[in-house]
């Protein structure tokens, strides 16, 4: 029933049906997803979080069928409901527990970075570099060039590869703000990994950087041998 109220459109009736559901339940993975999925469109986030918690460590029978992708849905949401409500560490534990079990499911990035901003400042950066660099999908980077300043931009491209990321165009905002900010220390960091990027855009790169002013910093950028992957 909840399943098809949220096809409906009706989140506040879906709610309802899923919490009683999971009550019953609470191991019950498509409830915790239709429960979610509700609380998330209502923005019943405190709702969420104490249902989640009131139930974590309660003994439950195990449904038949399980999906495990419902579980990752939930705590997904759960990771956004506890940055939303200012919970900045519970937020980066369960966001830690999606992107090591099924890492291109995370969608809880836009609220996550916020509440770190909020939280820590530019030295989130820090705290998100890990964690970004478990997500293959790159989801993370738009948020993270609307939220932060170009000076924690090229930090994080410099703990963004430290952590062991790979997309390279986190590289190429990195250099590119590093450049804006007038942090040459974080652009020599992030030089070799230029390596990773089409050799298109890396003369493209070099040009912006060049008509900003920085000719030295664009001259490193090209004579930087481009690997060629075959």
């Amino acid at each position: 029933m909840a399943d098809r109220c949220i096809a409906l459109g009706d989140d506040e009736r879906a709610f309802d049906l899923s919490k009683q559901a999971l009550e019953l339940v609470p191991a019950d993975d498509t409830t915790a997803a239709h429960l979610a999925q509700s609380a998330e469109r209502l923005g019943y986030f405190e709702e969420l979080i104490e249902i989640a918690e009131r139930i974590a460590d309660t003994h439950s029978p195990r449904p038949v069928i399980r999906v495990d992708n419902n579980r990752t849905i939930f705590r997904s949401v759960l990771a956004a409901a506890y940055a939303h409500t200012g919970q900045s560490e519970k937020a980066v534990t369960e966001a830690f527990a999606v992107l090591s079990e099924s890492p291109e499911e995370f969608q809880s990035w836009e609220p996550l970075i916020s509440s770190l901003r909020d939280t820590y400042a530019d030295a989130a950066v820090e705290v998100l570099a890990p964690l970004t660099a478990m997500d293959p999908g790159g989801a993370f980077l738009e948020p993270m060039i609307k939220t932060f300043s170009p000076s924690a931009l090229a930090d994080f491209g410099v703990l963004y590869r430290a952590a062991g990321g790979t997309i390279p165009e986190v590289t190429r905002v990195g250099l590119l703000s590093a450049a804006m900010a007038g942090r040459d220390v974080a652009f020599a960091a992030l030089v070799p990994a230029a390596s990773s990027l089409d050799p298109l855009v890396r003369v493209g790169l070099a040009d912006r950087i060049a008509s900003k002013g920085r000719d030295d910093l664009a001259t490193e950028l090209r004579i930087e041998p481009v690997i060629l992957r075959l």
